[in-house]
């Protein structure tokens, strides 16, 4: 059963952050550092569901801690 969340910014199309686990928390321990973060973001683009499988939660993790941090994904959907 998969949930999803999303952020819409101003001037920016949807964002949908959808789960890859039966749970939307992350275990502990598993939340991402920002640059890898940002690298991950860079790399995979902007939309979490195109991030390969094991990056997901741990970067949900990061986003409930960090909300600011949408904004490098809608950066990415903007440049896509």
């Amino acid at each position: 059963q998969a949930s999803a969340m999303a952020a819409n910014l101003p001037g920016e199309r949807m964002i949908a952050m959808r789960d890859d686990s039966a749970t939307s928390a992350a275990a502990p321990g598993r939340e991402m550092a920002e640059d890898r973060f940002r690298a991950m973001a860079a790399a995979h683009g902007g939309d979490l569901a195109t991030w390969p499988r094991g990056t997901r939660a741990p970067a949900r993790a990061l986003l409930r801690r960090r909300p600011e941090l949408v904004a490098v994904l809608a950066a990415q959907v903007a440049d896509g």
